[in-house]
Parts: C-alpha cells; sequence; structure tokens
C-alpha cells in the first residue's frame, strides 16, 4: 500500500481537527505555527479526505513517501 503526505495550506483545517481527520480517514495530521498542516496515509485516504472538502494541492506539496 502506497503511503502519501500532503501539505495543507489552508488555515482553515477542513475536516474538523486533527482527532477527527484521524478517525475518519485514518491520516496522521501535523500542524504548523501558522496554521497549515500536513496530512499523511494511504493514497486512497488522503485522495478521499482532499476529494470530500475539494482541497487542491499543488504537484509540490504531494509527496509519495
Amino acid at each position: 500500500m502506497s503511503r502519501i503526505s500532503a501539505f495543507i495550506g489552508d488555515t482553515r483545517m477542513p475536516g474538523g481537527s486533527a482527532e477527527s481527520i484521524k478517525r475518519d480517514y485514518d491520516l496522521d495530521v501535523t500542524m504548523y505555527e501558522d496554521g497549515t498542516f500536513q496530512v499523511e496515509g494511504a493514497k486512497e485516504d488522503v485522495d478521499a479526505y482532499l476529494e470530500d472538502y475539494g482541497i487542491f494541492v499543488d504537484e509540490d506539496d504531494y509527496e509519495e513517501l
């Protein structure tokens, strides 16, 4: 299973708290001081999260681990 990470440059935190994103999508969330965050997990889970919330990430912010 492929794991990826995606940097989310949206300080509104779509999907709720880090705990709710973990619970709903099984993604690990890293919060940054400026309010942006990164999600990491299985490719299909990251893709589902991004699609559900209409989040677009630049190719540079999407990384296979």
